[in-house]
Parts: C-alpha cells; structure tokens; sequence
C-alpha cells in the first residue's frame, strides 16, 4: 500500500512538469505616422519597415504621396528602416541617408498605442 501511495505521488508530479505560463503579449494596435525626407523630397511609393527590438513582429508599410502611414504594431522599440529590395527603383530613395538603409539603434522610434509616429530621415 505505501509502495502504490509513493508512486502514485511521483507520478503526480511528474505530469505537473516544470512548464510556466506563456509569455503574454499586448496585442498589435494600428499606428498612423508620417516620414520626412531630407530636402523636402517625395517619400511617396517607399516601404518603411519595423524591426523590433523586443519580442514583437516586425511591419511594414508603403507611404503615401504625403509620407504617411498605417501599421499594425505591438507597443514597443523598433528600428525603422528602408530596405533595398523593396525601395530601390523608387524615386524618393536616393534621399534616404545611409543609416536609414538597415536597421540600427540610431534609428530608434518608440510606438506608443494611440499616438503618432514621426520619422525624420536625417
């Protein structure tokens, strides 16, 4: 009987395991922002990305005439940039300086739900 009672408690314990609760994350919100080339040039047509400098999705969206934009991204710190493949053949990309050209801590944004997000490519 107390070999059955010992085992039976060995048993329960190993099927509780070590596991912890998953990690939980705040929801992707919708972020409105603008991007200001140097010089006054067009940014229209380019592709701005976010990358992440947590534990979130990157993004990505293609800016209007005006330089504005919608993305969808977790709140948090990201490196905005312009990638070559998807901003080479665009006018406006002649503008974009070289840090601005892949992601970098110089090239930090905080995204704050409900706030705007403002890029000035320098």
């Amino acid at each position: 009987m107390r070999f059955v009672t010992c085992t039976a408690a060995l048993l329960a314990l190993a099927l509780t395991g070590c596991s912890s609760s998953p990690e939980m994350r705040p929801e992707p919100v919708e972020i409105k922002g603008t991007v200001k080339l140097p010089g006054g040039t067009s940014p229209k047509d380019l592709t701005v990305t976010f990358q992440p400098q947590q534990n979130s999705p990157p993004g990505g969206a293609k800016l209007g005439a005006d330089g504005s934009f919608t993305v969808q991204l977790t709140p948090g710190k990201y490196s905005v940039y312009f990638q070559d493949e998807a901003n080479a053949k665009v006018p406006g990309y002649k503008s974009v300086t070289e840090k601005y050209r892949q992601p970098s801590e110089a090239t930090t944004v905080s995204v704050d739900s409900g706030k705007a997000v403002t890029i000035e490519v320098n």
